[in-house]
């Protein structure tokens, strides 16, 4: 697909340290009372989604082989 040269000058590349420096700024939440509201939020909905695919892990691998169009899948032995 080609893009336009104008839409491709409003990117710019998006490497390692550029993640890196990224991450810093906007994924740290502050030490104030937002920024642990916000970390008790994700915490929250940590302890929900691991309810919600307790017991699935074989499921949920086929399901992500599925997704990715894999050929095939690993075996794998599930114990009780």
């Amino acid at each position: 697909m080609d893009i336009p040269q104008p839409l491709k000058d409003r990117f710019r590349e998006f490497d390692l340290s550029t993640f890196e420096a990224m991450k810093q700024t906007e994924f740290r939440p502050s030490y104030d009372l937002i920024g642990l509201k916000y970390l008790r939020d994700k915490a929250g909905h940590e302890r929900n989604l691991r309810e919600l695919y307790r017991g699935r892990p074989s499921y949920e691998l086929l399901q992500n082989a599925d997704d990715a169009h894999a050929r095939s899948v690993p075996c794998f032995i599930a114990s009780s």
